[in-house]
């Protein structure tokens, strides 16, 4: 297949080992929805073969492997724990001279974008910008 001409990622989890070295938005929202333990729990999933696991986390990737990927656009809800995950991610793919792009959604817990019968407004903004971007791409 072609390689894809755009990235969208909405509340990404960046960390593989998140519990490691937590950021302000993994206390600060905790069990808003989501707990880091139901996160390290995910992480997990993606580490059964231990010697591949960190090449799947964009927090273990160097600045070479960042700048290969293609048009990245991350979403950000501000009451995840996660937020800073991505936040972290849009940063480090600028340092290393990818185009990305970041937006925050204030207010709005973990998988909002998803949520549409409870808040069909923000899941269509959402939507709405992940297809502008894609469009764009």
């Amino acid at each position: 297949p072609p390689p894809a001409a755009g990235l969208g990622a909405a509340s990404p989890l960046v960390m593989a080992h998140p519990t490691a070295t937590p950021l302000p938005s993994h206390t600060e929202n905790e069990g808003y929805l989501i707990t880091m333990r139901m996160l390290t729990r995910c992480t997990r999933v993606y580490r059964r073969d231990v010697s591949a696991a960190e090449a799947f986390f964009p927090e273990c990737a160097d600045a070479a492997a960042l700048k290969q990927l293609p048009p990245t656009k991350i979403i950000v809800f501000e009451k995840d724990p996660l937020r800073d995950e991505g936040i972290l991610f849009y940063r480090r793919l600028l340092a290393a001279g990818a185009r990305a792009a970041c937006e925050q959604h204030m207010g709005l817990l973990h998988g909002a974008g998803l949520a549409k019968p409870i808040v069909p407004e923000f899941s269509s903004q959402i939507v709405s910008s992940l297809a502008a971007f894609a469009s764009a791409c």
